[in-house]
């Protein structure tokens, strides 16, 4: 402790330490001189009378000695800051305002002896009504996790909203007591709260283990035992116990237990499981059959062959497509004969089945279905992904000698697809055919295939004095996904002032994770056609959360008039992860166009367990629209944190407006399924190639973009 003492010491001496000092004023008071260091210390130092001075050394002061403090002292402090009594807050508890009351609540997460801030919450919790003190109370209550408030929170789980629901299931798995454990078991039969109960169980991890295999023997959540088991496997829990349990459910006579023991056998599926699986394609309900499937999509073997024959023979619609993908991993060979014969005849419907089971496969023995699709110019550009999928390269080379009209976009596809292993010459030769196209569309297609040579170019092209040669640069380098471009678009940025090419260097630049203090772009964040990307872009500077003006733009473009405008705010403060702006979030969720709500789910579900968040409940169960509900049950559970929304398929569009040809330049709005709006320019042709997109995922919905 001498030095630190030493050291405070020093501040009334600032010829011994002037560096340091100088270092602290310049932050705490003031800009230093140029001229003198030591008078420019001493003029900051000097006003100690004035509450700004005095303010400022006692920070210092507080900060030397707390750096200084041994980590066991800190323990003790806090130990003892814990202890701390706690009378005012339990008063205002159960005798302030709704404001006070919440305050309070949340002041005792924190502070007080655990005994008896966990009674005085208890206490509280019975008597309060208003929502928000409710939940900032069962917050505290988990944030605590005692026992001793188990019986509160089963209360709590019976009779509780929805949001209260979860948040006390939660809370009960953490706490993990048998008595906790057995309240989230009880109200697993309840169709109001089986949900919230299957979340706290999952919560408690091992612990809950045992009385769910209870339950699973007897009682009335003999079904939903058998599904939170999945999820315990699904995390590592493949006991035998529990296998054995699951294994004598899936033989059930109540079918619907039967489905939930083999969907949770399939998920930590074993080679041993194989001939369960089998003898439930015998069965007589249609769920139970699918699940079988589903085990048999991870162990099905050439003995499963036989009797996946015979089930595809009698197979309706609904079961053929699992069928045929067990029988792919069973003998890929007689397979991939079957889906060739189904190519080969005139039922358009077979022929489209046939080639969906190959595309989701992404095998080397399809190869053949590709080349028949390929061929026949049927759904070429997802063909040419799956041909670069193949590890031999044999795809990129079976391209090479297409000269349809899409070829050279087949080519970079393929090309860019992971995996995929092409030579050296192959990449030669379709950079050459890519350079004797149109220039803008050359750029694209080399980017595509992230040619690094085109990197000298891009950065050239940012210098041009045509707008859109520099968007055009922007998009190339988004596309290609290079860092190194990151600081040429963010110069390119300080100087930019046509909107259309700063939209353009605002996304690529946001893509690849570079931000821009709100003041650099604030012309553009006033401006509808260029407010998305200047939000986005504002939100990942490095000090977004401290920006406060920048807050308030972003909840107040929430009632924007335009719909891209709202919900690129909800995008950038999912980027700026701003978790306070939840309330303005679901707010928002009241908005009557559907791409909103979408891309404010979206960042609802980056914030993570959305359903704790006052009146997210009820906009889930009053949303309508199929996609945007999608979104909201993910985000109800998800954990706090980006999700991924990149992906290695390609999506390209073609705009034709009736009447006329597509100029250069015509812009389109792209909503994707994540929520995310893209504004892009089409080539000469009225064409769009929007890349990294998710697996799966071509449901996009395009309009022409307004200004």
């Amino acid at each position: 402790m001498r030095s630190c003492v030493a050291l405070a010491s020093k501040l009334r001496y600032p010829d011994s330490m002037r560096p340091r000092a100088q270092l602290l004023g310049d932050t705490l008071v003031g800009p230093a001189s140029a001229t003198d260091p030591k008078a420019a210390f001493s003029a900051r130092w000097r006003p100690i009378g004035s509450p700004v001075g005095a303010m400022a050394l006692l920070q210092v002061a507080a900060t030397l000695l707390f750096l200084c403090t041994p980590p066991s002292a800190r323990a003790q402090r806090r130990a003892w800051v814990a202890r701390l009594p706690t009378r005012e807050a339990e008063h205002t508890l159960t005798n302030g305002d709704a404001a006070s009351r919440e305050r309070a609540a949340r002041s005792l997460a924190r502070r007080g002896a655990q005994d008896g801030a966990v009674s005085a919450l208890v206490r509280a919790l019975e008597g309060e009504r208003d929502p928000a003190a409710r939940a900032s109370i069962l917050a505290s209550l988990a944030a605590r996790s005692d026992a001793a408030s188990t019986d509160a929170l089963a209360l709590v789980l019976s009779a509780g909203t929805a949001t209260e629901r979860l948040l006390a299931a939660r809370t009960l798995g953490a706490i993990g007591s048998p008595e906790a454990l057995q309240a989230l078991i009880d109200a697993l039969s309840g169709r109001r709260t089986n949900a919230a109960a299957e979340q706290g169980l999952r919560l408690a991890g091992e612990r809950a283990v045992p009385p769910l295999l209870a339950a699973l023997r007897a009682g009335d959540a003999r079904v939903e035992a058998a599904r939170t088991l999945e999820q315990a496997s699904a995390r590592g829990l493949r006991v035998g116990l529990v296998r054995s349990a699951l294994r004598r459910a899936a033989t059930d006579p109540d079918p619907a237990l039967r489905e939930a023991a083999l969907l949770s056998l399939a998920h930590a599926a074993r080679p041993e499981d194989e001939a369960l699986f089998i003898s439930a394609l015998d069965d007589v309900s249609a769920p139970v059959v699918l699940a079988a499937l589903d085990g048999l999509h991870a162990t099905a073997t050439s003995a499963a062959w036989p009797k996946l024959t015979t089930a595809l023979a009698g197979a309706g619609e609904t079961d053929r497509p699992a069928i045929l993908r067990a029988m792919l991993v069973s003998d890929p060979a007689a397979a991939v004969s079957i889906l060739l014969r189904m190519r080969e005849g005139h039922d358009e419907a077979q022929r489209a089945l046939a080639l969906d089971v190959a595309l989701d496969a992404h095998s080397a023995e399809l190869r053949p279905v590709y080349a028949d699709a390929w061929r026949a110019d049927e759904r070429s550009l997802e063909v040419a992904s799956a041909l670069g999928h193949l590890p031999d390269g044999a795809g990129v080379t079976l391209l090479a000698g297409g000269h349809g009209r899409l070829a050279e976009r087949e080519l970079a596809i393929a090309l860019r697809a992971p995996g995929g292993k092409a030579s050296a010459s192959a990449r030669r030769m379709a950079l050459r055919r890519f350079d004797a196209l149109p220039r803008p569309v050359a750029l694209d297609l080399r980017a595509l295939v992230r040619d690094p040579a085109l990197l000298p170019e891009l950065r050239s092209e940012l210098a041009s004095d045509a707008p859109p040669r520099r968007a055009q640069a922007a998009r190339s380098l988004a596309v290609l996904g290079s860092s190194r471009g990151l600081p040429w678009l963010l110069e390119a940025l300080h100087t930019e002032t046509s909107p259309d090419a700063f939209r353009a260097l605002a996304q690529a630049a946001t893509d690849l994770g570079g931000g821009v203090p709100s003041l650099q772009v604030a012309a553009f964040l006033n401006q509808p056609g260029t407010a998305p990307e200047a939000m986005a872009l504002a939100a990942q500077a490095p000090n977004a959360l401290s920006d406060s003006w920048l807050r308030r733009l972003l909840r107040r473009n929430l009632r924007a008039p335009q719909p891209r405008v709202r919900a690129g705010a909800a995008r950038a403060l999912s980027l700026m992860r701003d978790v306070r702006a939840a309330p303005s979030l679901v707010a928002a969720l009241r908005d009557d166009s559907p791409s909103v709500r979408l891309a404010v789910a979206s960042a609802l579900r980056s914030f993570g367990h959305a359903s704790s968040f006052p009146g997210f409940t009820t906009a889930l169960r009053r949303e309508l629209d199929e996609r945007v509900r999608g979104m909201l049950v993910a985000a109800a559970a998800a954990e706090p944190g980006s999700f991924d929304q990149h992906g290695p398929e390609v999506l390209r569009l073609q705009m034709t407006p009736q009447g006329q040809a597509p100029p250069a330049g015509l812009a389109a709005d792209v909503l994707l399924p994540d929520g995310r709006w893209l504004r892009v320019s089409a080539d000469a042709e009225g064409e769009l190639l929007v890349p990294d997109l998710t697996a799966g995922e071509a449901d996009v919905r395009v309009r022409l973009a307004t200004p």
